[in-house]
């Protein structure tokens, strides 16, 4: 059986590229102590619920439907053409009703940046018209298909944008990354641990920005049950001795990080 074509068969893992879907049948394979070619049912169910808590879980029944939607966007200033596509993605969803709150606080603290760097991305690259900024847009995403969506949407809009992709949680991923004013991390981080334990110390320690903010939910996926701060104790303790200010916005809290 090919484990990776197997496990594509579903919609939500469509876009995934094969060497990310063969990493983390490695990964199962190897934390639940099972052979490869001998456990194949158990590792490919086991891989699909990985794969949906890291990227799936995050797509809406409609996600295939975001490049009809992008071919009928009229411009930067069509908000609600914006706003239907930023709801194909959980996360970006739950946050539209804050994007003018949310960059207006960020870029009170941080001034207005010439360049972003967006990582773990989603479609969060498509709320640039809720930042009311001209800026140079880099967008970090996980699938090939997912960063050429993105590509696709900065040509059309003639944003200043470039799109990157892979695993981030790679150390040689992360020497890639451009330099940049700002970095998005919209609740990025919990999935970036998921993939690779105490990951977070290194990418922080390597991101060539200004400026970090880092996002983490307050209610489960969909609007669900709150979720207690006391849990990012760890980050509290990562961050301690840098300058950062915490601002809650929805069901979300953020934190600016002063990095240089």
């Amino acid at each position: 059986m090919d484990l990776v074509f197997e496990i594509k068969k579903k919609k939500e893992f469509r876009n995934l590229d094969d060497s990310f879907v063969e990493d983390a049948l490695r990964k199962i394979a190897k934390e639940n102590q099972l052979d490869i070619s001998k456990d194949e049912e158990i590792i490919v169910k086991k891989t699909r619920a990985f794969l949906r808590e890291v990227y799936g879980a995050f797509l809406s029944k409609n996600f295939d439907k975001r490049d009809k939607l992008l071919s009928s966007l009229a411009g930067l200033n069509d908000l609600e053409g914006h706003r239907k596509i930023l709801k194909l993605h959980i996360s970006t969803a739950e946050r539209i009703p804050y994007y003018n709150q949310v960059y207006a606080s960020i870029f009170a603290i941080t001034g207005n940046p010439g360049s972003i760097l967006d990582i773990a991305s989603g479609l969060n690259p498509l709320s640039y018209p809720f930042m009311n900024i001209q800026a140079k847009y880099f967008a970090y995403e996980l699938s090939k298909d997912d960063a050429l969506f993105l590509q696709k949407y900065f040509d059309k809009m003639r944003i200043s944008g470039e799109t990157l992709f892979g695993d981030i949680t790679k150390s040689e991923e992360m020497d890639k990354l451009p330099q940049a004013d700002i970095c998005f991390l919209f609740k990025a981080i919990d999935t970036l641990e998921s993939i690779r334990w105490n990951v977070t110390a290194e990418l922080l320690s390597k991101l060539k920005c200004k400026w970090i903010v880092a996002s983490f939910p307050l209610r489960t996926l969909g609007k669900g049950k709150l979720i207690s701060e006391k849990r990012l104790s760890w980050f509290l303790k990562l961050i301690n001795g840098m300058k950062y200010e915490r601002i809650v916005i929805g069901d979300e809290v953020f934190f600016v990080l002063r990095k240089a």
